[in-house]
């Protein structure tokens, strides 16, 4: 990664740009993906490909803390994060049509104002 970025949202686009990069193509998944329904991709572990809600709560209990519960802004680790869910578009895997997030993402509490100041365009 070429210098650190500046801001807990350039932060949190890095991530989310490294998962995509990272999925396998054409997508693996758990196999219980539902036409018309979601698709999850861990933001750290995105090789291993797109999972149905259930599959992708159970890999969550496989984080160690610092993962769930690292910010992503600033790599504190807090214990509790504003989660965050990223919409990078929609694929068919396995003859499902599935709208695919990034997820494992959050934000602590400081990092949180700064990121929403950024979104209105202010600092």
């Amino acid at each position: 990664m070429m210098g650190q970025p500046s801001q807990p949202l350039e932060r949190v686009n890095q991530r989310v740009a490294a998962a995509v990069a990272t999925l396998p193509s054409p997508p693996s998944s758990c196999g219980h993906l539902i036409d018309g329904g979601p698709g999850f991709v861990c933001s750290r572990h995105a090789a291993e490909g797109v999972r149905c809600e259930a599959c992708a709560d159970r890999h969550t209990l496989t984080h160690p803390i610092v993962v769930e519960h690292g910010c992503d802004g600033c790599e504190a680790v807090e214990p509790e994060l504003w989660p965050l869910g990223t919409p990078i578009g929609h694929a068919t895997i396995n003859r499902a049509r599935v709208v695919v997030f990034v997820v494992c993402l959050g934000l602590c509490d400081r990092c949180r104002p700064r990121t929403a100041s950024l979104a209105r365009g202010v600092g």
